[in-house]
């Protein structure tokens, strides 16, 4: 199960605002702080590298475009046609 770097991040905030507060509890000063700066690079990981993510589906979409456009060609013909007709309009196949 993968969790979101902010859920390390409150993790981390309340370890140590239990830990600042409670003497006897310091050592957990330093485990708090390590899971924060976890979640704190995890999010900024997360931020730099998600624009390669939406050009990937940049392209995922124009692969899909290229594919709408070869499928919706008669079958005769070639012509390129809509998706609600029911005949080619240059030869007159029937598409459906």
């Amino acid at each position: 199960m993968k969790l979101s770097g902010w859920i390390f991040i409150i993790i981390g905030a309340i370890t140590l605002i239990t830990a600042y507060f409670l003497p006897h509890l310091r050592f957990f000063l330093y485990i708090g702080s390590t899971i924060a700066a976890y979640g704190l690079a995890k999010v900024i990981f997360n931020f730099i590298f998600k624009e390669d993510k939406s050009l990937q589906n940049s392209t995922n979409y124009e692969q899909l475009a290229v594919k709408e456009l070869q499928e919706s060609s008669c079958k005769r013909c070639r012509n390129i046609i809509r998706t609600y007709d029911n005949f080619c309009s240059y030869c007159g196949c029937r598409l459906k």
